[in-house]
């Protein structure tokens, strides 16, 4: 179990990193830690949610407050990690 998360906060990082060295704006620090976070998931979705990722993003743009742009942020980011590529939430495994 340790490892998995060794795993996923590597390749979490990995991505960070990679996505700061293509966008100048995030290196430069004008675009704040919730819409780097949204940006990044959104960037992950599959083509046919790219719509929905678009919104995520303008949605964020409206809320004011970094505490409120922080829960919409992580929200966000669990739908798109706990949710199935085409809809709904993923069955429960195990009985």
């Amino acid at each position: 179990m340790m490892s998995l998360l060794v795993v996923l906060l590597a390749g979490i990082a990995v991505a960070l990193i990679r996505r700061r060295l293509k966008d100048p704006a995030a290196a430069a620090g004008r675009v704040d830690p919730p819409a780097r976070l949204l940006g990044w998931a959104a960037g992950l979705l599959a083509a046919e949610r790219h719509d929905w990722g678009q919104a995520m993003v303008g949605e964020l743009d409206r809320l004011d407050g970094r505490a409120r742009r922080w829960r919409f942020a992580i929200g966000c980011v669990g739908a798109r990690w706990f949710c199935r590529p085409g809809g709904g939430p993923r069955p429960r495994s195990g009985g």
